[in-house]
């Protein structure tokens, strides 16, 4: 027990003072952490209908949380201007669809939560894109804001209540297509630059490897095609006619 502990300070203190080394030890330890807790969570309250719920309303709870106090931090001490600051990121409506999921089991909620969510968070988590070390505060809700998103929806994934209907894959994918359209169009308007369509990050990311504006927002929904396409697979088999 010393040892971990010695080297989970060790860990924190070179991540304090150089950042956030990707895949280093404290990264990997989160990162196992985040992707085991839904489905450990699942399998304990499995069998309880009443303890499915109460963990439910807990993970909403705390994802409505930390979503309000993100906005709160950019506009009253960021003091961003609100056309900046609007929830507008795919990240920010799979945490509301995920909270609504959450409380409501309702299907199609859950269903967008599940592809936009699960695979942006996921992604997210394991390239974050931190300007800072981990102790800033931005960094603390980031990886805190997508990592709870994975686990709720691991979580919902995992329980008796709610799974992916066939072919679902395909209508979430168009609708993050029509989604996309919205979200350019007000790019346009208001000159922001909302799910990176008007340029790429100014730190490196996977969409250096897609090719320069325009062409990594074609090779972007491609491989969103066959990131849903992949999700939706163990979810194929045809449902059972009563």
């Amino acid at each position: 027990m010393l040892e971990t502990g010695n080297w989970l300070q060790t860990e924190i203190d070179v991540v304090s003072q150089t950042g956030f080394p990707l895949f280093g030890g404290l990264h990997v330890a989160i990162l196992i952490a985040t992707f085991v807790s839904g489905p450990a969570l699942a399998r304990i309250t499995r069998q309880s209908p009443r303890q499915r719920t109460i963990i439910r309303r807990v993970l909403a709870s705390i994802l409505s949380a930390i979503g309000l106090t993100w906005y709160v931090y950019r506009f009253g001490v960021q003091h961003v201007r609100w056309v900046d600051g609007l929830p507008l990121e795919v990240s920010d409506i799979s945490l509301w669809l995920a909270v609504i999921a959450l409380i409501t089991l309702q299907q199609s909620f859950f269903e967008l939560s599940y592809y936009w969510g699960l695979s942006g968070a996921s992604m997210a988590m394991l390239t974050p894109n931190l300007t800072g070390s981990i102790a800033e505060f931005p960094s603390v809700v980031f990886l805190a804001g997508h990592g709870l998103l994975v686990v709720s929806i691991f979580y919902l994934v995992c329980s008796p209540e709610m799974r992916p209907r066939r072919n679902s894959w395909w209508g979430a994918f168009c609708l993050l297509n029509a989604y996309t359209v919205f979200v350019g169009l007000v790019d346009h308007l208001a000159r922001t630059n909302y799910m990176y369509l008007r340029s790429k990050p100014a730190k490196s990311s996977l969409l250096d490897f897609f090719g320069p504006w325009p062409w990594y927002l074609l090779v972007g929904d491609i491989a969103a095609l066959l990131i849903f396409f992949v999700m939706g697979l163990p979810f194929q088999r045809r449902e059972q006619v009563l």
